[in-house]
């Protein structure tokens, strides 16, 4: 018998396990969030396909816990990295690049810019940026430095 393709496999896997975990956990404590979320994207998702999900108002950490979740996904956050507000946001496209967009703040038209505690200036200022690993299961947010130089205050 020849290997599923990662569509049928994330189609039929995904799906069972999303509905379970969504009855057994989600029910009592998410269930608008999670009820938006399943139903409207995560129905047999592969990569590269179109998704919507809801940024409901709370901070990137806390939104990007969710997403995970609820996609079977683990978030490795790198130490130092601020956590910044979000605001409420239906957005839509491929999952890889939402998560990169709402770590970086691209998805307000924005950048969640900030400067490392540092004893030396001028420092450089960095943005967050995330990575996904879709057969890993994991999404790695790390900081990303720019052209631009840090201030002290």
């Amino acid at each position: 018998m020849a290997p599923y393709t990662s569509s049928q496999m994330i189609g039929n896997n995904m799906l069972d396990a999303l509905m379970t975990h969504f009855r057994t956990r989600l029910a009592s404590k998410a269930a608008p969030f999670a009820l938006a979320v399943v139903a409207g994207c995560w129905t047999g998702v592969a990569f590269g396909d179109e998704v919507t999900l809801e940024i409901p108002p709370s901070t990137t950490r806390d939104v990007l816990q969710r997403w995970a979740a609820l996609g079977g996904y683990s978030v490795m956050w790198s130490e130092g990295i601020p956590d910044f507000p979000t605001h409420r946001r239906t957005v839509s496209g491929d999952f890889p690049m939402l998560v990169r967009q709402l770590v970086s703040g691209a998805v307000y038209g924005r950048y969640n810019m900030f400067c490392p505690r540092s004893l030396s200036y001028p420092a450089t200022a960095y943005i967050p940026d995330a990575s996904v690993d879709m057969q890993r299961r994991m999404i790695f947010v790390v900081a990303r430095p720019t052209q631009q130089r840090c201030v002290p205050r």
